[in-house]
């Protein structure tokens, strides 16, 4: 009959999440930006690795230059959610490439339904002020991620309100050149 034996090898023993081992700082990106109608259009993204704020902002810095590289004269593109999560996601691939990383596949990578994350990062975009954009990076307890009820909350409000298992660490301006 022949089993699954005959097809996959594993390079290394199973480790992390399947053996119960916490094996990253994992975090959750939200891009948005707030339409004239007064609602808020978020695109969520997810992070395995390094998701600390020592490692992010720097990061996000980074990819600010790199967007604002990718664009060209095209700055509006730097206001839409989705093209600043594509573009992103293609950062961290190209970052990843560029330091020889072993896996090259990208680490920021859509959401889904992983709930798992230590911080989150809510990149609030500006339709009017193309030249920035505001990083606000909270601190998640429980290790559960933001709830259902904080990311409808995101598309409401300007910010999180759960102060029993959130803390706002601090908001960052980032200048797009």
């Amino acid at each position: 009959m022949g089993g699954w034996d005959k097809f996959v090898t594993l390079r290394k023993p199973l480790r992390g999440p399947l053996r119960g081992e916490k094996v990253g700082t994992r975090c959750e990106i939200y891009l948005r930006r707030r339409w004239d109608e007064g609602y808020y259009e978020v695109v969520e993204l997810w992070k395995d690795w390094d998701g600390y704020p020592e490692h992010m902002l720097p990061f996000l810095r980074r990819f600010a230059s790199f967007a604002s590289e990718c664009v060209g004269d095209q700055r509006h593109w730097l206001t839409y959610p989705t093209d600043m999560a594509a573009m992103l996601i293609a950062f961290d691939y190209e970052e990843r490439r560029l330091r020889g990383d072993e896996y090259l596949r990208p680490d920021v990578r859509p959401r889904g339904d992983i709930r798992d994350a230590e911080y989150a990062y809510v990149i609030d975009l500006s339709g009017e002020r193309v030249g920035e954009i505001y990083v606000t990076c909270y601190r998640i307890y429980g290790g559960e991620g933001l709830k259902d009820w904080d990311r409808m909350e995101l598309r409401e409000r300007r910010s999180l309100s759960d102060s029993g298992r959130l803390d706002k660490m601090k908001t960052v301006r980032i200048g797009m050149r």
